[in-house]
């Protein structure tokens, strides 16, 4: 019986070990299975997002509120060291309307103008990048 329990013991060891090695990420109250932040540092506000890191493989999103009408400026700067990082702005109903797929360092900004209203999403999407990254935008409204 003891060896039983020693036997299932070591299988759950193993396994949490795994996890880690895969570089499994968990969050207070959120869970993110599948990423790697290596190194990650940085943060977001309700019309920011600014990180560097080691290695980053995942994603990081910020939705904010915008009406039908509006246009949505977006200004960002991309220090793609390895790997690919793509940016996209999800409409109200998380259907993609605009991306860019980076590869080496990119400086650039955009204008989009929006025909919905609701919270749209900014999403960073990370496969095995290291480097960096900082993307700004304000919603600018008919009345200027």
């Amino acid at each position: 019986m003891i060896t039983g329990w020693y036997a299932h013991a070591k299988v759950l060891i193993v396994l949490a070990v795994g996890i880690l090695i895969c570089g499994c990420n968990f969050h207070l109250g959120n869970i993110k299975l599948g990423e790697t932040r290596l190194g990650m540092v940085g943060s977001k506000s309700p019309r920011s997002m600014i990180y560097s890191y080691h290695t980053f493989s995942g994603y990081e999103s910020q939705d904010f509120q915008a009406g039908a009408g509006e246009t949505l400026e977006i200004s960002y700067r991309a220090v793609v060291d390895r790997g690919n990082l793509t940016l996209e702005v999800q409409d109200p109903h998380r259907n993609v309307i605009w991306t860019r797929s980076m590869e080496k360092t990119v400086e650039d900004g955009i204008q989009l103008d929006l025909d919905k209203t609701g919270r749209y999403g900014i999403i960073i999407q990370a496969k095995d990048t290291a480097g960096s990254f900082e993307i700004n935008w304000m919603v600018k409204s008919i009345d200027g």
